[in-house]
């Protein structure tokens, strides 16, 4: 996580300073080290890693920059990219809504089309992303990585798939939610043979009764 925090933060910084190149505005190594310094993003980044704010202002940032690509007479595919982030960034914090409502009204007066392109685009990917927990059986409100919200139990949409019957290949996989779950029911592996041994291929029967 510290990693990722980290790396989102100077992928940040670089566009920041292609937003500044781009306005024609001072953008040397200063300017954006007194910008960042003492912020709170460089709190969350260096105390706080494993919070969402390193990534949430990387997809605002760069939207920015798409938005500032777009107004001169950007292509499609900057558009697309616009919506695919508005879509990403309102999952991540709904009330990035606001960001981009700022965003949207600049372009629909001076690229309608690729207003609609990304309009269109972040009606798609942000519903589509939303509904990844419930097809994987994750629960929506309550996080994993905090020990102590496990008491509250799940509280909602996650603890079965929501689409049909849908379910993961990956579902065997998880590892036990709890160290009693892990003693209760520990890993095994059962030896199946495969020759033409007394078997015939199959698991022996004192596996099977198991």
């Amino acid at each position: 996580m510290t990693v990722a925090a980290n790396s989102a933060f100077l992928v940040t910084l670089y566009l920041g300073w292609r937003i500044l190149r781009e306005l024609d505005l001072p953008r040397g190594p200063g300017v954006l080290f007194v910008t960042a310094f003492g912020s709170p993003l460089f709190y969350y980044v260096v105390f706080e890693p494993a919070g969402k704010h390193a990534v949430d202002t990387l997809v605002i940032t760069a939207a920015t920059f798409l938005v500032l690509r777009l107004l001169p007479g950007g292509s499609t595919k900057h558009a697309v990219a616009l919506g695919a982030l508005v879509g990403l960034s309102l999952n991540i914090r709904y009330v990035n809504v606001a960001f981009f409502f700022a965003m949207l009204c600049v372009l629909v007066l001076h690229r309608r089309r690729s207003t609609l392109v990304a309009l269109g685009t972040a009606a798609l990917v942000g519903p589509l992303i939303f509904a990844l927990p419930a097809i994987r059986g994750i629960s929506y409100f309550v996080p994993t990585y905090f020990p102590k919200s496990q008491a509250i139990g799940r509280l909602a949409l996650g603890v079965h798939p929501l689409v049909g019957n849908a379910s993961s290949p990956l579902k065997r996989f998880r590892p036990p939610h709890t160290a009693e779950d892990a003693l209760q029911h520990p890993p095994r592996l059962v030896p199946v043979d495969t020759s033409d041994g007394p078997w015939g291929g199959r698991v022996p029967a004192a596996h099977e009764a198991q």
